[in-house]
């Protein structure tokens, strides 16, 4: 029997009046394919939704990583820079102290210089003084009628050599007075130069307890305070003691020696201090607890103190770089 034009609008005339009937001729004439795309394109759009979301978080956070990362920078140029002219204004001031001492050198010399050549003079001109007594006594001996005179020339002598005496003591006054305003200045500028060392340590310890927590940062290591010096009773002092937590989760202590210029014998003197009992027992009586992390920190390094670093077991580092690390922690004694 044919299907005709007046039975398929009856089929969709009753296909619209049954909704039920048209899920049921859906089944039936589409794959199992089409009849989930639905679902599945509903599926995929929410799943982009969410990358999309995801995507949006993690460009957010390249753009805060970024932006710490530039403040970062900012941050080391400038402390780079205000240690840089800290260390030129210390220098130009280590030499304008050096030259002033020179001057001041020469200056003595040539006074001693002319104080000796002075003194020589009146030497030989006491001689002279002495001489010419000795022959004028002979002289009275040889003529005893011209006595009054040559008691007369005697005292004359006497006179001029008293003068003599007197001008010799008061340029020796003079002398000694030159030579105290001189010893004042001596004392003075050993003074300034002990003032001066006295501000390059304080500036040099500030640096190195700003610069190490950053280079042990680096090294994932944690830092659980602010860094300090310390004078230990009768052993000296530390000039960095920080509080840090290993990438393992150890606590231990870092213990540095900061120095202007650091040379093989400083690395080893120091290792060597650090190794001794003693010294370590004095660091733990002083609540410093171990085990102890030792580094060496200077503003100029000398090769061979690399080298000394190494093989004593010891860090090495500057504002710029480490060079060395500690071989292992020293135990607690």
């Amino acid at each position: 029997m044919a299907f005709t034009v007046s039975d398929f609008n009856d089929l969709v005339r009753l296909l619209e009046e049954h909704p039920e009937w048209r899920a049921r001729l859906r089944h039936l004439i589409l794959p199992e394919e089409l009849l989930t795309l639905p679902e599945l394109v509903r599926q995929n759009s929410e799943a982009i939704s969410r990358l999309e979301a995801a995507i949006e978080r993690l460009e957010r956070s390249i753009a805060e990583l970024s932006t710490n990362y530039r403040r970062l920078e900012e941050q080391y140029h400038a402390l780079r820079a205000e240690t840089d002219a800290r260390f030129a204004e210390v220098a130009a001031q280590i030499r304008a102290l050096t030259e002033a001492h020179h001057r001041l050198a020469e200056e003595f010399n040539a006074y001693r210089a002319q104080a000796e050549a002075r003194f020589a003079e009146l030497t030989d001109e006491v001689r002279n003084l002495a001489a010419a007594q000795k022959r004028t006594e002979e002289r009275v001996e040889e003529l005893a009628a011209a006595q009054k005179r040559t008691e007369e020339r005697v005292e004359e002598l006497a006179a001029a050599q008293k003068r003599t005496e007197d001008a010799f003591a008061a340029y020796r006054a003079h002398s000694d007075s030159r030579l105290d305003r001189l010893e004042a200045k001596v004392d003075y500028l050993a003074t300034q130069v002990g003032r001066l060392s006295e501000v390059v340590g304080a500036s040099l310890e500030e640096e190195a307890q700003s610069v190490v927590p950053h280079w042990l940062r680096q090294r994932g290591y944690r830092v659980l305070g602010d860094g300090y010096s310390l004078r230990v009773d009768g052993a000296g002092e530390v000039d960095v003691v920080l509080p840090v937590e290993s990438p393992s989760g150890e606590r231990m202590t870092v213990v540095v020696e900061a120095k202007v210029r650091i040379s093989a014998r400083s690395v080893i003197d120091w290792a060597n201090r650090m190794r001794s009992e003693g010294f370590r027992k004095r660091l733990k009586n002083a609540g410093v607890r171990g085990p102890y992390l030792v580094y060496s920190y200077a503003m100029r390094i000398y090769p061979d103190a690399i080298e000394a670093a190494k093989e004593s077991g010891i860090g090495l580092m500057s504002s710029l770089a480490v060079m060395a690390d500690p071989a292992e922690p020293l135990p607690e004694e």
